[in-house]
């Protein structure tokens, strides 16, 4: 799978646990993934999870491009990418708020977003955040050695894997936190408030976005 004439297998190994701890740490993705899948169910929090993973392709191409390179050294382009995606968090933040509809867990099906409309939702929310864009353009070249060979194909095969790790993540966010939806339909209490808590959490992730510095 990983030639050493490419890459050495202890490299590789070592970058695969740091991503999968990355992974699973809690951040603005696991929040997103696991309001979705408490909202709208199994599905809904996959196909957002896979939105994101669109997402991340994006950023690892523009990595791999170099275009990254753009958002690191201008303030304005970091800032207009930065709160595009703030303003979209905080607007779907808002339009849950607004929702006055109170079917118990959303288990109608009318309810639910379209498939097209979560991957869409996901995409951007993950496309528009300029840290992920930081975040591979520090992370990746760390385990890069340019002893051997294209760097270039090195960025794109550790951030694929990156994506593959990701995905898989939030396929296994969805599926605990859409179980928890299960369990918590037994607490009719609780979705009085439920659409009220995504809804504030969104705004959160929005404005973490839009406050957050370049560092």
């Amino acid at each position: 799978m990983i030639k050493s004439e490419f890459m050495e297998i202890h490299q590789f190994w070592v970058f695969a646990t740091a991503v999968f701890l990355l992974n699973i740490t809690p951040g603005n993705d696991f929040i997103y993934i696991a309001s979705r899948s408490i909202t709208y169910g199994k599905k809904a929090g996959i196909i957002s999870g896979l939105g994101i993973s669109l997402g991340l392709i994006v950023h690892i191409i523009a990595s791999v491009l170099g275009l990254s390179v753009i958002l690191a050294e201008s303030s304005i382009a970091f800032n207009i990418v930065k709160y595009i995606g703030a303003a979209y968090l905080i607007y779907l933040g808002i339009k849950t708020l607004w929702d006055r509809t109170n079917n118990i867990g959303n288990m109608n099906g009318d309810e639910v977003p379209s498939n097209k409309k979560l991957l869409r939702q996901g995409f951007i929310t993950n496309v528009f955040n300029p840290k992920v864009a930081l975040f591979f353009l520090s992370f990746l070249p760390q385990f890069v050695n340019p002893s051997k060979g294209n760097v270039s194909l090195q960025l794109l095969t550790l951030g694929l894997w990156f994506v593959i790790s990701g995905t898989a993540v939030s396929i296994l966010i969805a599926l605990t936190f859409s179980t928890m939806k299960n369990i918590l339909m037994r607490f009719p209490g609780f979705w009085k408030w439920q659409k009220k808590i995504t809804g504030v959490v969104l705004i959160g992730l929005g404005l973490k976005i839009a406050l957050s510095d370049r560092k």
